[in-house]
């Protein structure tokens, strides 16, 4: 029987844990799918760019998904442990272990600086640490910007990625081969922002330089997401945090093709060194995180 996956108990906390058979992992991927790819394969059918107010709520709508996906099956589940269990990791910051939360502050600054250090040696500017222009020419815009950032991804998606789904893949996986199910989904999830005129992404379309490094980064971040997730005691908020430092880094800054192919580089060593590292969370079975269904 596949193992289970991890919990580490929070002797505080007195409610039970819910059954891992009450997720339902395949229905995530069929409803994550429809939700989210029907209003932006609709943005694109209508050939008007992210400038329409139409696309944009189509763009909106679409990022929902995840979270749609997962509030749909926790709630007709009518599971009172899995829906307690659900809020309780999604608002419980003292899940997250002060470790926990250096990582998920420092990791991708840390990468981004290392990776635009290495990029110097292959004749790229260290300008690429400045700030977009949009922030640097007012700095009141930081505010915007990080509300932004936290509501356009961060959120909606771990509410269902990590807060749901995860979790739901461990019934038949173990840690790895789930992360790497999951970042192979997440990648694919984005296909119709490709498409859509004026979309930041479509500037990708034409590069496939890009296009691969843009795929092939989220399956080590997926790895890495993993390991904050269940280090974390299951903490959906750590993952949320941590996706938000990911897309924030990643746009107040605009660095170059060469330097993103060094993030992957380094993001790849990260995750192969994670997964060797932590058996526990990848492979073991029995584990001390088990959730004890007895």
């Amino acid at each position: 029987m596949p193992y289970h996956f991890f919990i580490k108990a929070q002797q505080k906390d007195n409610f039970m844990p819910p059954n891992p058979k009450s997720y339902q992992p395949f229905a995530f991927f069929l409803l994550v799918i429809a939700f989210t790819w029907i209003p932006w394969l609709s943005a694109v059918l209508s050939g008007k760019g992210v400038a329409s107010p139409l696309v944009k709520v189509l763009i909106a709508i679409g990022g929902l998904g995840p979270t749609a996906s997962a509030f749909i099956l926790l709630y007709t589940s009518r599971n009172k442990a899995l829906i307690q269990d659900y809020w309780h990791r999604v608002f419980n910051y003292q899940l997250i272990t002060p470790t926990g939360y250096l990582l998920v502050a420092l990791i991708f600054p840390l990468v981004a600086t290392v990776a635009i250090g290495i990029s110097t040696l292959f004749d790229q500017s260290l300008a690429q640490f400045q700030i977009v222009p949009q922030v640097r020419n007012n700095w009141l815009m930081i505010f915007p910007f990080i509300v932004f950032t936290f509501l356009l991804g961060p959120l909606p998606e771990e509410l269902g990625w990590r807060g749901y789904w995860l979790d739901g893949l461990r019934i038949k996986f173990n840690g790895l081969v789930a992360s790497l199910i999951l970042g192979c989904v997440w990648a694919c999830w984005h296909i119709p922002l490709f498409m859509i005129k004026g979309y930041p992404l479509q500037e990708f379309a034409g590069n496939r330089l890009m296009l691969f490094v843009y795929f092939a980064m989220l399956l080590p971040k997926a790895i890495i997401f993993t390991y904050i997730f269940y280090s974390n005691n299951r903490s959906t908020l750590a993952a949320i945090l941590f996706h938000f430092m990911g897309n924030f880094v990643g746009t107040i800054i605009e660095i170059a093709i060469v330097t993103e192919f060094i993030q992957l580089v380094l993001f790849t060593a990260i995750a192969i060194y994670l997964v060797s590292a932590r058996g526990d969370i990848f492979f073991q079975q029995n584990s001390r995180f088990s959730w004890n269904n007895s």
